[in-house]
């Protein structure tokens, strides 16, 4: 430890680099939304478009059941080669979406949508 001048010991700072555990905590909430049926489970935003179109029908009609449910939240969303990275705020939502993707229909032939840790390379 270091000392001050007056003897005090004192811990050093932490490094910048180190993230704080209640971040760490939340990277499972961090998912990617694949597709099987492509190569690498990319998916074009135009079709990402329709999938976010089912995703939200489907989430107000969660809302219009359940009235008085807390409404589910995202932290944002992202490209990354081709996959699209969802940032759910809680674990609530983040089961919610494994959920609702699993029963989207109206999608294009052949889709096959899955949820994946985002740090899985099998995409």
């Amino acid at each position: 430890m270091a000392k001050l001048k007056n003897g005090d010991n004192k811990r050093p700072p932490p490094s910048k680099a180190a993230a704080p555990a209640s971040e760490i905590a939340k990277k499972h909430l961090i998912v990617a939304l694949t597709d099987r049926s492509e190569q690498l489970g990319r998916m074009s935003q135009e079709r990402w478009k329709v999938v976010e179109m089912k995703l939200l029908e489907t989430l107000l009609t969660k809302l219009d059941a359940e009235p008085n449910a807390p409404m589910p939240a995202f932290d944002g969303a992202e490209w990354f080669s081709g996959v699209k990275i969802i940032k759910c705020k809680d674990d609530p939502m983040l089961t919610w979406l494994k959920e609702a993707v699993k029963t989207l229909q109206g999608l294009w032939e052949g889709a096959s949508l899955e949820i994946v840790d985002r740090s899985c390379r099998e995409w």
